[in-house]
């Protein structure tokens, strides 16, 4: 299934690794997270985490003697403050300058995404059973996501072993933050301008057993989210506000649609013929440099470079359709296996752009290039949606 709108958002502000849990023990204790965010009225935001991960035994050492800290490069900062390991016998070895290495994360070429992430790689020294490797860093946001918003998401896995876990979001009193937390204890309090918003986790035996559910963490797991929409039509419009620009009908595109639905009369028909071109005749590939996890390029680009993943579709179609008179509206979905929304406007389960066609009552994906129009992927039906322009769920 080709997607994703979401390709690089949800790490923006919040990293985790997920160890596994022996049937005797876990190899590797999270003794200490702590996480400490302050958010601007501009969605900027400048976050300091420190985390000390031991290793129980040797393989636990394997685990953990190596971190990569993902970020992205054109509208964030990563800077490491400090890291160490601490061996057992409290000696503490300081990590070299020229250990901590900058590079695109590690993937498969045939994947067609490209994007601007990179990663922090730390390399600690001489990590073996019972020794700690202990580091802090500091994420900026230079650019935010959306223009004037905030949102975060913290997913905690079950079978990690986490002793404490603290985190705080300070932000002002006249930009109010939305939070949802999921088996995570949680606390808000006001003072002078600003309001701080604090959560605690600890799992300190979790289950030898656990079994991964068949939906999604973001449905199932210990969890938290934060954002400053007030609701998901508020999203709704901010998503419509830097998408519905890029529909703009060109000579060229006014051209295609003209071509295409030539000698049919039928509105539905006409529809479906410009669904088919765009299904056949545009391949999926991903561009997700800056926020463009989220803006989609303009149709007439898309047009031109004849590839663009799913919010590329979206608006190709959508001015396609509108240069003949037809109305649509782009709706964001979830096409894995999370089934619900979260109550706060969460953009984290929203990883796919599709079509609403409401003169038809139909949905359309043209990334679905086997599903026939007026019908979708399998994985795309019982899903709730976001409608961008009417702003609806």
């Amino acid at each position: 299934m080709k997607k994703f709108l979401l390709a690089v958002v949800v790490f923006a502000e919040t990293f985790h690794a997920g160890f596994g849990y022996a049937a005797d023990a876990p190899s590797v204790v999270v003794n200490l997270v702590t996480a400490d965010t302050v958010v601007q009225t501009s969605g900027l935001f400048t976050k300091t985490y420190h985390y000390e991960l031991q290793a129980t035994n040797d393989a636990g050492a394997a685990q953990i003697a190596q971190q990569a800290v993902p970020f992205s490069a054109s509208m964030e900062e990563l800077e490491v403050v400090e890291a160490y390991t601490l061996k057992a016998d409290g000696r503490k070895l300081v990590v070299n300058a020229n250990s901590i290495l900058t590079q695109a994360p590690q993937g498969a070429a045939s994947v067609p995404q490209f994007d601007d992430q990179r990663q922090k790689v730390i390399i600690f020294p001489n990590v073996a059973g019972g020794d700690s490797v202990i580091f802090t860093m500091r994420l900026r946001a230079t650019r935010p996501r959306i223009p004037g918003q905030y949102f975060y998401a913290d997913i905690f896995s079950p079978t990690t072993a986490y002793k404490e876990v603290r985190e705080t979001i300070v932000a002002p009193k006249n930009y109010p933050l939305y939070t949802e937390s999921h088996d995570v204890t949680f606390e808000k309090e006001e003072t002078g301008d600003n309001v701080t918003y604090r959560w605690r986790y600890s799992a300190s035996n979790p289950p030898s057993d656990f079994e991964l559910p068949p939906v999604s963490p973001l449905d199932k797991f210990p969890r938290l989210l934060v954002s400053s929409f007030k609701d998901y039509s508020e999203l709704g419009r901010a998503y419509a506000a830097m998408a519905a620009p890029k529909e703009a009908i060109t000579s060229k595109i006014q051209a295609l649609a003209d071509r295409l639905t030539s000698g049919i009369a039928g509105r539905r028909q006409q529809a479906e013929a410009i669904y088919n071109w765009v299904s056949k005749n545009v391949r999926y590939v991903a561009v997700d440099i800056g926020n463009g996890g989220i803006v989609p390029h303009d149709a007439d680009s898309v047009l031109a470079n004849a590839y663009g993943d799913c919010k590329d579709h979206a608006v190709l179609f959508a001015a396609l359709l509108k240069a003949r008179g037809i109305d649509s509206d782009t709706v964001l979905i979830n096409s894995a296996n999370a089934y619900n929304l979260p109550d706060v406007a969460a953009l984290v389960p929203l990883n796919h752009a599709i079509t609403w066609l409401p003169e038809f009552q139909i949905y359309a994906d043209t990334t679905a290039s086997t599903a026939p129009f007026g019908t979708l992927p399998f994985t795309e039906y019982g899903k709730p949606v976001v409608h961008t322009k009417t702003s609806t769920m």
